[in-house]
């Protein structure tokens, strides 16, 4: 289906949980795939996981949702600036953090 989607050169792409399930090598794949999609041909790529690997490798910024509530929106340096305030470099962490408002 990924295929199909990219065949067109889509502007803008929706992705719903577009690693899941798949074996490390082939997510990687398809990650670098995306990457180069979005700087090379300037494709919007939207795309919603559980992954925090997933967003550390290709995200430029980062919406979090809680209940269908905006946690937060921000660019991933921005983010990742907060790993270091909070002290960690665990994705899952930090997010846990800001949904109990402890950072």
């Amino acid at each position: 289906m990924l295929a199909i989607a990219l065949v067109h050169s889509p502007s803008i792409l929706v992705l719903d949980e577009v690693t899941s399930g798949l074996d490390p090598s082939v997510r990687r794949e398809v990650l670098d795939l995306l990457q180069d999609k979005a700087h090379d041909e300037k494709t919007t790529i939207l795309f919603s996981t559980h992954l925090p690997n997933d967003i550390e490798k290709i995200a430029d910024s980062v919406c979090f949702l809680n209940k269908g509530q905006e946690l937060f929106n921000l660019p991933i340096g921005q983010l990742q600036g907060l790993y270091r305030q909070y002290r960690s470099d665990d994705l899952d962490d930090l997010v846990f953090a800001l949904m109990n408002k402890e950072v």
